[in-house]
């Protein structure tokens, strides 16, 4: 007995036309040419003979043979898809080893001389283009259900009879290979399997939809796993840098939070947001880009422009960064483990060309002469030098005692001469840097099981930072599972964990950078023994010597602050989420998809009580002989606690009609709820040791209004004053609901065009519906100039060239701010009462439309996009 699938495909000659379609294959599933549609049903083995008869009852042929030409062949199994010619190639001459020849409507059968019946066993290696053993290979005798995968070692061993057998080999992201087994060929093997770069690069994933590149009209950039591979910067962002062309990062524009800032292309907005949005396997996530996992990513995906990123709404008019991350691949549990240390020496800054001491000098002493030279200058200078001598640079305050006969010429050169060998910037970089080493190490585990397809991962990053006293450590487990229930269900399902724990310098007032003091001054004295600093207060104020006052010494020295202030983060991001498709109709599909995160941040700034930032507070806030700050140092909290919803449902349709009309549609509605809430506290008189604070002693109210401080008249505490609210609580919720459509089209793989369309519903509170429904749209159009027959001839070195045109309208959104006059409500220090006040003047929703013309063109060693 044998399993027999026929799947015809509908031809057409001169002589005669064969279309089998639902109704004539009866028991038998097939394949249309016009739709695609393939069917498969397992029946039981069968002799040649009831095949024969199936087939005449299937196609209509008379089969012509003499009864001893079939009597040897044992019942066969066999799945058989194509024309009618296929079909008879297969099973006669595949299979059943016998020759046949068509006339007119009938097949007569002989037996073959040629091609004698094999049953033995292959045994070999699988090897990739690396000349490593590849695991998990799928190996198939064509025609038959016989097969096995290679082991470990990319080892197999298999069965192989029948006449003329072919042998398949296949693996995910291999270009398949073919070995046709005849009585020379050896019994042991060796297949090699080249990566099929070219077939995955067919298709962009932009989040949504998963779009054939021809039919993209939009600015797209794709970066793989082996781009990424190629160079190690230890994070996502530092690795796009350099690859994605209008990708910036800046290293020294955080948020206040330690999170890179990134732009695409320029800034969009003022007052909004300016990061690009970052998408996970399909749904945007609100944790930062560095919560994701750089060793567990698949590909990246970078949207730039109006037509790429639309469809993602308001909040896309800054990029969209596409990632999907790495599934189970081969059907044997696989067990990856990566490490990477990177040691890196201290930052050198003599490329940035910076003034040294001696130069410094020679500038100042030129402005100096300019400011004496003039009349009007030399009053302003003089009146400095008596009442403000704080004001004036340390050389200045020199030449200006020089200038007024108040030290020697001799005096006056020899501090010059030893200012000028002084380095500011070397002693900084020897006291605050330190070698950077950072160490990751990735454990990843996968296995394509027959239920569930598994992946857990687990990293962890340490780094100093390179910076004394500093550090940054990461865990990130995830979960990722794929199971298909039924034909028409895939489920996907998973859980990201990211623990991040951190230590940082704090600086309040600002002197612990590089370039806080200048080049000729330096922290040591003639003898070795530490300097005493000039910050903020001219060290020789009469306040400071005079002890009635009780004011702390204002000197200040690095070496003496690097142990005093620091800054400890934790934060724990958790993002799970449940994908389900539903597949109706071989075009179409629903998919559904839902998503939670949440995100804790943890941060205290300790100030110890004898660092120079406290200080300085507890003297900038002594008036008449009261301190209103406290002994002890200061501790800041903050606490932020945000849960985020996402849920979306899409309906996808894809199909080709005639091989040369492709129509890529998706229909969807997203829903998206944001809830924040924070805590943040000011302790004063804060103790470490024994865990107390002298905060209820503080009158706020009086520090509110104090404008005096027994520094003196040149120094005042306003804008420095602590907030009179320490604590603070804050609670945002808000909501959205978006309904979006894309279409693209394509003919002949050569001329696409595309419409997005999308509407994103706003809670912005008493705002007109006008600026809470704010439509955002894109059309585009492409030309595939590598389609073209008269390119054919630079196919061998030109993979693509496009000319594409996009026109759209994005926009940003900030919730801070509204298109109608706003009020906060504060309570009096006073009184008790609650005061409404305005906290900005009315403002518009930011929406902007742009034309984008570029190209795109790629060959075989690089690629470039606009």
């Amino acid at each position: 007995m044998t399993c027999i699938i026929f799947i015809f495909t509908s031809y057409e000659t001169e002589e005669k036309r064969i279309n089998l379609n639902s109704n004539d294959a009866l028991a038998y599933p097939h394949a249309c040419h016009g739709t695609g549609a393939k069917h498969h049903r397992d029946l039981p083995e069968q002799p040649i003979t009831q095949v024969i008869n199936d087939l005449r009852q299937k196609t209509g042929y008379e089969f012509v043979y003499l009864k001893e030409v079939v009597a040897d062949i044992p019942p066969i199994t066999c799945s058989a898809e194509g024309t009618a010619d296929d079909v008879f190639e297969l099973i006669f001459g595949d299979i059943a080893g016998l020759d046949y020849e068509v006339v007119k409507k009938s097949v007569i059968l002989r037996k073959s001389t040629r091609r004698p019946f094999l049953k033995r066993t292959i045994t070999g290696t699988v090897l990739d283009e690396n000349e490593q053993p590849l695991p998990g290979v799928n190996i198939m005798q064509r025609g038959t259900k016989t097969g096995c995968i290679s082991d470990i070692d990319g080892q197999f061993s298999i069965l192989i009879n029948g006449r003329d057998p072919v042998l398949t080999f296949s693996y995910i992201g291999m270009e398949s290979q073919e070995l046709r087994i005849h009585e020379r060929t050896k019994n042991f093997v060796v297949i090699r399997m080249t990566s099929a770069e070219n077939l995955m690069e067919e298709v962009l994933v932009t989040g949504y939809q998963n779009l054939k590149r021809e039919a993209a009209t939009g600015s797209y950039q794709t970066i793989t796993a082996e781009d990424m591979d190629a160079r190690y910067t230890g994070n996502i962002v530092g690795n796009l840098e350099g690859k994605v062309p209008g990708l910036v990062t800046y290293n020294n524009g955080s948020n206040g939070e330690g999170e890179q800032q990134i732009t695409i292309r320029g800034t969009g907005s003022f007052q909004a947001r300016t990061n690009p949005l970052v998408v996970v396997d399909g749904l945007p996530i609100e944790g930062s880009i560095e919560s994701v996992n750089p060793y567990d990513i698949e590909n990246i995906t970078v949207l730039k422009d109006a037509s790429a990123a639309s469809i993602y709404g308001a909040r896309a008019s800054n990029g969209v960064i596409v990632i999907t991350t790495k599934r189970a691949q081969s059907e044997k549990l696989t067990v990856d483990f990566s490490t990477d240390i990177t040691i890196s020496e201290k930052q050198r800054y003599g490329n940035y060309h910076w003034a040294d001491a001696s130069q410094m000098l020679q500038l100042e002493r030129y402005n100096f002469d300019n400011v004496v030279a003039s009349e009007g200058g030399y009053s302003t200078l003089t009146g400095a030098y008596k009442t403000r001598p704080h004001s004036l640079s340390t050389a200045s305050y020199l030449f200006m005692q020089h200038h007024l006969g108040l030290i020697s010429d001799t005096d006056y050169n020899n501090t010059l001469d030893a200012w000028s060998r002084n380095d500011y910037r070397r002693e900084w970089r020897d006291a605050m840097l330190r070698t950077q080493v950072t160490q990751q190490y990735n454990v990843a585990l996968r296995n394509k099981g027959k239920v569930v397809n598994s992946s857990i991962v687990i990293n962890y990053k340490g780094d100093n930072n390179g910076i004394v006293n500093e550090k940054n450590n990461a865990l990130m487990m995830s979960y990722r599972g794929d199971l298909s229930p039924a034909k028409w269900l895939d489920l996907s399902f998973g859980v990201n964990i990211m623990q991040e724990r951190a230590r940082n310098q704090a600086d309040l007032f600002g002197y612990k950078s590089i370039n806080s003091f200048q080049p000729y001054q330096s922290m040591y004295n003639a003898d070795g023994s530490r300097a005493a600093m000039e910050a903020a207060v001219w060290l020789d104020a009469p306040s400071l010597s005079d002890e009635s006052l009780g004011l702390k010494s204002e000197a200040f020295n690095l070496l003496d602050e690097l142990d005093m202030n620091y800054q400890n983060t934790h934060r724990t991001t958790t993002r799970s989420f449940v994908h389900a498709d539903f597949k109706i109709l071989p075009e179409l599909d629903i998919l559904t998809q839902f998503q939670y995160e949440d995100i804790n941040y943890d941060s205290d700034t300790q100030y110890k009580g004898e660092s120079y930032d406290m200080r300085h507070l507890y003297n900038l806030f002594t008036s008449g002989g009261t301190h209103y700050i406290p002994e002890g140092g200061m501790l800041q909290t903050q606490n932020e606690r945000g849960a985020y919803y996402t849920f979306r449902a899409q309906a996808n349709y894809n199909k080709t009609f005639r091989d040369k009309h492709d129509v890529e549609a998706l229909l969807g509605f997203e829903y998206r709820d944001t809830h924040t809430r924070s805590k943040a506290s000011t302790l004063y008189g804060y103790d470490e040791q024994t865990q107390t604070n002298t905060t209820h002693l503080v009158n706020f109210d009086a520090l509110q209004y104090l404008t005096t401080t027994d520094l003196g008249e040149n120094y005042s505490p306003s804008g420095s004053a602590p907030t009179e609210d320490n604590y603070r609580t804050t609670d945002v919720l808000h909501r959205y609901y978006s309904i979006y459509f894309t279409g693209n089209y394509t003919y002949d793989r050569r001329y696409s065009a595309s419409f997005s369309y999308r509407v994103d519903n706003t809670d912005l509170f008493g705002a007109d519906a006008k600026f809470r429904r704010r439509p955002l749209w894109s059309i585009g159009g492409s030309w595939n100039m590598h389609n073209e027959k008269f390119m054919q001839s630079a196919s061998s070195w030109l993979d693509v060239l496009k000319l594409r045109f996009s026109y759209g309208l994005t926009g940003n959104i900030d919730q801070s701010v509204s298109s109608f006059l706003t009020a906060a409500i504060s309570v009096n220090n006073l009184s008790g009462d609650k005061m409404p006040h305005s906290t900005h003047r009315p403002t518009t929703i930011c929406a902007g439309r742009r034309p984008h013309p570029g190209t795109s063109a790629s060959t075989s060693r690089s690629s470039a996009t606009a």
